[in-house]
């Protein structure tokens, strides 16, 4: 824990994507809160959240409070959100209040509650062509408040606070890196092989597969895996993820007419316990997303002994390691080259897997949650 003398405190979090989110931004609150809750069990944590979707493995606990919407406000989450939370941190008198997505409540600076808030990428800057222009307006408004207002400013990875300083124009000191953590109950234990195939036998899976994990949108990139496997006759392919439409059919159109279709399947609506299973089956994770602020399904492989595949540049180099092979995302005859590699030299698959294991020290054993709390203390104690 803390280096210091440590005092309890009580801090409030923005958990609306902890409890709707089932992708990257929920899994980063959902570990993050989890750990916290477990570290520093003298702390109180209360989650402010519009409403409850998903069932949250660490509630209940002693030390986690939830508060949702009252009266008026029922009506309109996303109103209590922006205009009241700030009022009920100081009513709750909290320390620190954490927005842990791109935002932090209006007036939260005129409260007298220290406020963090963790970015997690700039696509919506770097990329507004993946974005329609009033998404791409109300992301950066969000983001320039928050990242003025914040006294504090996490970033997930080096690439995240090079984008901060350079796009929002915030001050470097300002900005800390701390990595996303891995959930390691979900990711990181052995699984017998019996389990694996009895929690995965509904899939009818092929016996050997690469796994790709992200939501089917054209930021992740499917489609140059697809082109790639065009090129790799050997090769399986499993994608795991939530359908954006229009993407999702285009991909299905082109494995279909590449004569795909037997070689592809598409998993929506997989549990964590699944998805540990398929990272345990599966002979190497595939992530060419063309750009991420850090890429957790990196981790997440690593954390389950797999290679990875992934894309040269950007942040990707942070998350693997000397874990992966890499290749220009917009490259299928490259991204085909080092997937044929990978799927035939087992050899090659077992060096990248042990590399991994180092690297990926860093995003466990509750690191990141230390590293967090170790920033609301010194706000806390007038370092910062």
């Amino acid at each position: 824990m803390s280096s210091y003398n440590y005092r309890p405190m009580k801090i409030g979090f923005d958990a609306k994507r902890l409890f709707n989110n089932t992708s990257g931004l929920g899994n980063y609150s959902r570990t993050l809160v989890g750990s916290l809750s477990v570290e520093y069990p003298g702390d109180t944590h209360v989650l402010f959240t519009p409403k409850r979707k998903l069932r949250v493995d660490f509630l209940p606990a002693e030390n986690v409070r939830v508060e949702t919407p009252r009266g008026m406000y029922k009506l309109s989450g996303g109103l209590w959100r922006t205009v009241a939370i700030a009022g009920l941190c100081k009513r709750e008198r909290l320390d620190i209040y954490h927005g842990l997505s791109h935002e932090l409540p209006a007036g939260i600076e005129k409260t007298g509650v220290k406020s963090v808030v963790t970015m997690h990428d700039l696509i919506f800057m770097r990329h507004p062509e993946l974005y329609g222009p009033v998404d791409a307006w109300i992301h950066t408004r969000k983001a320039r408040y928050a990242c003025r207002t914040a006294d504090a400013v996490i970033a997930i990875s080096r690439q995240t606070r090079d984008d901060v300083v350079e796009l929002l124009g915030v001050p470097p000191e300002k900005v800390h890196v701390v990595y996303q953590g891995i959930n390691e109950a979900a990711f990181s234990r052995e699984i017998p092989y019996d389990e694996v195939e009895r929690e995965l036998a509904a899939f009818a899976l092929p016996e050997k597969f690469i796994l790709c994990v992200g939501t089917v949108e054209r930021r992740k990139n499917q489609m140059v895996l697809l082109k790639a496997l065009a090129r790799t006759p050997e090769a399986n392919l499993v994608i795991v993820g939530r359908r954006s439409g229009g993407y999702y059919r285009e991909l299905d159109k082109f494995a279909k007419s590449n004569g795909l279709s037997d070689r592809v399947r598409f998993l929506s609506g997989v549990t964590d316990r699944q998805l540990a299973c398929l990272y345990k089956k599966c002979l190497f994770v595939a992530y060419m997303s063309i750009y991420e602020g850090f890429g957790l399904p990196i981790v997440e492989a690593l954390g389950n002994g797999r290679a990875v595949l992934t894309s040269s540049g950007g942040c990707f180099s942070e998350a693997a390691g000397k874990g992966a092979l890499y290749a220009p995302c917009a490259d299928d005859v490259a991204v085909a080259s080092a997937m044929s590699r990978l799927w035939n030299d087992g050899q090659l698959r077992k060096a990248l897997a042990e590399a991994g294991k180092e690297h990926i020290k860093a995003f466990s054993g509750g690191v990141p949650a230390v590293k967090v709390h170790g920033l609301y203390e010194s706000l806390l104690s007038g370092k910062r």
